[in-house]
């Protein structure tokens, strides 16, 4: 009697046929190696159940492999999804930077815009101030003017009468006598010599 099985893996097969043949049957050595005595109905069951083992092995194997390979294929979605996320991450962090730097750079724009800005009101009360000068003084030697009324008259501040003052060569001396005195009859506390009111 013969038996053809098709199998996946026939050495294999046959290894496990010959195991359990040798537990199981009288093995005749006398005859070849691979020679059994037994129920011949019995051994072609116990090919079959074999066979079949193997082959369910096989499947499982390749359900595993198959099973491996799609959690492969999630796993490299995962890590596209995760570089995606680092990069996203990173252009955020690069606009942060960027808006930051809009930022520091619109302040520093707007702080230059406002210096300019002072720099021409006081280029332009500096014009006044010499206009108001020429009209209303004169290079005198001997003359001397406290800062009190060139105050009054030209009605700016104090302190920038002193800066513009000392910006045209004038020094504020604040013990100077002399100056006259207030319509109150005060004296005059300080002034500037060598110049005089037209």
């Amino acid at each position: 009697m013969h038996l053809y099985l098709n199998t996946p893996d026939c050495h294999l097969v046959e290894r496990e046929i010959l195991n359990l043949f040798k537990e199981k049957y009288i093995h005749r050595t006398d005859i070849g190696s691979e020679y059994f005595e037994g129920d011949v109905e019995e051994m072609m069951s116990d090919m079959i159940k074999i066979r079949k083992k193997v082959i369910d092995e096989f499947e499982n194997i390749k359900a595993v492999g198959e099973e491996l390979s799609e959690k492969e294929i999630l796993l490299k979605e995962l890590k596209k999804e995760e570089k995606i996320l680092l990069l996203k991450e990173k252009i955020l962090k690069t606009e942060q930077k960027v808006n930051e730097k809009k930022t520091i750079l619109q302040s520093i724009a707007e702080k230059e815009e406002l210096l300019l800005h002072k720099m021409h009101n006081i280029k332009h009360d500096d014009d006044l101030f010499k206009e108001w000068f020429d009209k209303n003084c004169v290079l005198d030697c001997y003359g001397r003017i406290s800062l009190q009324k060139i105050t009054k008259e030209c009605k700016m501040d104090k302190s920038k009468i002193k800066m513009r003052m000392k910006l045209m060569g004038y020094k504020y001396d604040r013990n100077m006598s002399g100056f006259g005195t207030d319509e109150n009859g005060k004296y005059y506390k300080g002034g500037f010599q060598g110049v005089s009111f037209v």
